[in-house]
């Protein structure tokens, strides 16, 4: 039985680039004082290298549709 998916680091989608920068950089800013305990378990494993956070734009970005409103133009392209 081959278990070589086990051994692929999961990829992070996402469309904030705030977001991605608090996880890759962990110097201390002002405004992240109060950052959640997840924030600081995700930038942990982005240091280890056992997760990668990649960024998408909310124009290619399949969830968007999911989560937020999005224009019909938009909406109808991805439908299709």
């Amino acid at each position: 039985m081959q278990l070589n998916w086990l051994l692929k680091i999961p990829v992070l989608v996402t469309d904030s680039k705030s977001a991605q920068s608090l996880a890759e950089n962990p110097t201390f800013h002002k405004r992240t004082k109060y950052i959640e305990v997840a924030s600081h378990y995700i930038r942990t494993q982005v240091e280890n290298k056992e997760l990668i956070i990649t960024y998408t734009s909310s124009k290619t970005n399949l969830a968007d549709p999911l989560t937020k409103g999005v224009d019909i133009n938009q909406f109808t392209g991805f439908c299709e």
